[in-house]
């Protein structure tokens, strides 16, 4: 199977509206070879394997869009647009900073001719019809609608609301700041009137791009070197260096305190807790009940997790743990059978079959293994990706807009 990232760039040529993924902090759960499968189809555009994309929100650039678009070094190919050009995020759960950030080495892909994105690319096509017709419909009503059609990752619109999951730059004081009446009816329409749709070269279509570097004012950023700790460091007496950090820091970053796991729970209240907790393993067990402040061993599976979060958990609260923009959770697993995962998605999986969870397309020893893995991985820090074969820098920086 041809391996293209999921990770992607999108925009809508011709007509010029521009799309790129991108949205909330939030992992599917779709396998990585589901999740690509959209894209397999889809043939290199020529003249634009080096494009640079320049991203900002809509609105900031007087656009009423998601984002606004600049794209230089593409070529002279004719469809790629040579302003600044409507956007709109593809993948609803995969978020990109948006704040002039600059995006480089993309290759695109067009979509002209796919059954998959025939119902994204009539949306894209009628947008500015609907608009035309109802005024009241915005750009958040159109971005909704375009998650909706699109195929992979799945989008339901009213299960993204109620579980607190839908991107903030669509949420106000708990509520959607769109019409979801609007929403669907634009989906309704979508969905009939794509069935008589045809190409034609006169039509918006989709390009999407399958890598970038993030920059930062032009300058590419380095993927850098990392931090972890493995439980025998982090359960350690505060004597070694990772326990006083684990000391000084627990309270601030952990403010109420640490829990792992889902359906059942083990929650660590301070520092003193994780101490106590024996970095001895013992069988891979999922959890039976609640803990708070265990001080017998639950587990290898269990040691590992608590060991990985205490190491997400600092990375995200201090700036100066790592030495790179990214965050640790960013990091893509190269290798064996989550190769394309994120560290970030590998944890949330590890917690929920942790928590009692149903064991999927992973056993629980195979999530363990892999999360000591990582745990390896950059012992003590200092120790850069590109040393590193387990894991890769991702191509796009998450970060929530």
């Amino acid at each position: 199977m041809r391996s293209i990232h999921h990770t992607i760039l999108v925009f809508a040529a011709l007509v010029g509206a521009l799309m790129l993924y991108g949205c909330v902090d939030q992992s599917n759960n779709a396998s990585f070879e589901d999740s690509i499968a959209p894209y397999l189809e889809l043939e290199q555009l020529s003249g634009a394997t080096n494009s640079t994309f320049t991203v900002n929100v809509g609105e900031s650039s007087g656009l009423d869009s998601y984002f606004s678009f600049e794209i230089g070094n593409s070529g002279d190919n004719p469809i790629v647009p040579r302003k600044a050009t409507e956007g709109w995020c593809v993948e609803w759960d995969r978020p990109i900073s948006s704040s002039g950030n600059s995006y480089h080495d993309i290759s695109l892909y067009s979509t002209y001719g796919s059954k998959t994105w025939k119902p994204a690319n009539y949306l894209i096509s009628i947008a500015d019809e609907l608009r035309a017709q109802d005024p009241a419909i915005t750009y958040r009503e159109i971005q909704v609608a375009l998650w909706s059609v699109i195929e992979e990752p799945k989008f339901d619109m009213d299960s993204a609301i109620s579980s607190g999951e839908m991107p903030p730059r669509l949420m106000e004081n708990g509520e959607p700041n769109f019409s979801m009446d609007k929403v669907r009816e634009i989906v309704e329409k979508v969905r009939i009137g794509s069935q008589d749709f045809s190409y034609s070269s006169n039509d918006t279509y989709l390009l999407l791009s399958n890598k970038g570097e993030y920059q930062n004012g032009g300058t590419p950023v380095k993927c850098g070197s990392f931090r972890t700790q493995t439980p025998g460091g982090w359960f350690a007496d505060s004597q070694g260096a990772p326990a006083l950090y684990r000391d000084e820091n627990f309270a601030n970053a952990f403010p109420e305190g640490l829990t792992v796991g889902g359906n059942f729970t083990i929650t660590f209240t301070s520092a003193e807790a994780i101490k106590n907790f024996p970095a001895g393993g013992g069988p891979s067990n999922a959890l039976t009940e609640n803990y708070t402040n265990p001080t017998s061993s639950l587990g290898t599976f269990a040691r590992n997790v608590v060991a990985l979060q205490l190491t997400v958990g600092f990375d995200l609260y201090d700036e100066n743990f790592s030495n790179s923009t990214f965050q640790l959770s960013d990091l893509i697993v190269t290798t064996g059978k989550f190769e394309g995962k994120s560290i970030h998605e590998i944890l949330d999986e590890a917690n929920r079959v942790l928590g009692g969870g149903s064991v999927g397309d992973y056993s629980v020893n195979e999530l363990s293994e892999i999360i000591d893995d990582i745990n390896k991985a950059f012992v003590d820090g200092g120790v850069k990706v590109k040393d590193q074969e387990l894991v890769r820098c991702p191509t796009i920086i998450r970060d929530a807009v």
